[in-house]
């Protein structure tokens, strides 16, 4: 058998030439947000951390795009296939030749590149087959090559983003099969979520510590280590850990300096690694003077909440801190789908602070505080300082998300409403969302 045909039959194990493929449960938003983006001279770079099932979610776009112009004329390539033995944009190519030759699609075929980056110089053969309009192509990956910071330089500014997150509180009742009016079973739902995130494999799976274990490991070695220049890694590692632990609190490259005896250069830099990789990221106090808000404390949050409740180090843990961690990833989901939302908290000088501030331009949409308490007095403070802020910010929009209590705080002739995660997760998040859509650009 010929290299071609070796070649051919790797490529309809991946493929719906010949018939259905399993392509695990639908996360559909995803693959609407995909297809949205589709165009002429345009490259799709779907992104996420590791993990986070970024592959599956390209098989489902596969199958909707097969549905809508045929299934011979989508190609998709999987690079983590080690039959295939693809280093160089060159053997890429021949990969695109053998399928024109041997598949036939008619017009112009979908490419869709899955970890794209294990192959050498792969942007040249993209770049080159984008322009000339000879393929619409859809690329992947975890690691440096395919990062968002990187891809403006790699593809010449010619791409759309999509930001893929581990399972949203959502997307894990789905996977569950725990139906959105089941309040009880969706209430106790949120203890487990708290706990061990929203990884596809760790929400299926049984022993989920190791499985959060090995995932955080796997984005050190592969998507820090080896992208960055690290000179130490046992540092890297250290500050990893301590992020892990000092989620939703504020902090400064010159306090960490100190105890990692580490220079600010280098904190800034290992920092760095560690959001482009997707394991942490922070949000700055919001100030409308630039100065003041570059100086101030950035608060860290992970990604996923299970890397703070299992890699963190902590005598006692701080539930709290955990909870303020899971609305943060609601929020930054919120700024990836829409580049012109900005996350911040907001301090005054009076020591007053506010978790969230949601800003879209020019207009602050909602301030928010959280709490896993429903402690009165807690309330009470957190609807003042809510009240402080939206003054200062002309900003109605201001409430509370508790664990699982619902009620309003009055004070000073102002009510606050107080309402449950679950709440804020299946309605209140999708009409923010919702009402960003619809402010015109």
């Amino acid at each position: 058998m010929s290299i071609s045909f070796d070649i051919l039959d790797i490529l309809h194990d991946w493929n719906f030439w010949d018939g259905e493929l399993y392509t695990g449960i639908p996360r559909q938003a995803y693959v609407d947000r995909i297809l949205s983006l589709i165009m002429p001279r345009r490259v799709v770079a779907v992104i996420g951390i590791r993990r986070a099932g970024k592959s599956f979610i390209l098989r489902q776009t596969a199958l909707r795009l097969s549905g809508e112009v045929g299934a011979r004329n989508i190609l998709f390539v999987n690079f983590e296939d080690p039959r295939l033995g693809v280093s160089t944009w060159r053997e890429l190519e021949r990969i695109f030749n053998i399928y024109l030759r041997e598949i036939k699609p008619r017009g112009v075929p979908y490419v869709i590149l899955d970890e794209v980056h294990r192959v050498k110089d792969w942007e040249r053969w993209v770049r080159s087959a984008g322009e000339l309009d000879r393929a619409r192509i859809i690329v992947s990956g975890s690691t440096s090559k395919i990062m968002s910071d990187e891809l403006s330089t790699l593809l010449t500014g010619r791409h759309s983003d999509v930001y893929v997150f581990p399972l949203s509180f959502e997307e894990l009742l789905l996977f569950r099969g725990i139906p959105l009016d089941r309040v009880r079973f969706v209430r106790a739902s949120i203890r487990e979520f708290m706990e061990y995130g929203g990884f596809p494999e760790v929400v299926l799976g049984r022993d989920k510590k190791s499985i959060v274990l090995g995932y955080f490991d796997d984005i050190i070695h592969r998507d820090v280590l080896l992208r960055c220049q690290i000179d130490r890694p046992m540092k890297l590692r250290e500050l990893a850990r301590f992020y892990m632990t000092a989620v939703s609190k504020p902090v400064t490259f010159r306090s960490i300096e100190k105890f990692l005896e580490l220079s600010v250069d280098t904190v800034e830099k290992y920092t760095s690694c560690l959001e482009t990789a997707m394991l942490i990221f922070m949000l700055e106090r919001y100030s409308p003077k630039i100065r003041e808000q570059i100086r101030a404390p950035r608060k860290v949050y992970a990604m996923d909440v299970s890397f703070p409740n299992i890699i963190g180090f902590r005598i006692t843990r701080n539930i709290g801190q955990t909870f303020e961690n899971m609305v943060a990833i609601d929020l930054i989901r919120l700024k990836n789908a829409d580049p012109r939302v900005e996350i911040y908290y907001w301090r005054n000088r009076q020591g007053k602070e506010v978790d969230f501030v949601v800003k879209l331009e020019d207009e602050i949409l909602a301030l928010i505080e959280t709490t896993y308490e429903a402690d009165p007095t807690e309330l009470r403070e957190k609807a003042s300082n809510l009240i402080t802020a939206s003054r200062q910010l002309n900003c109605g929009d201001i409430f509370i998300i508790t664990y699982d209590y619902e009620t309003k705080v009055r004070i000073r002739n102002r009510e606050v409403p107080v309402i449950p995660y679950w709440r804020w997760a299946l309605r209140i998040h999708k009409k923010l969302f919702e009402r960003i859509k619809k402010t015109p650009l």
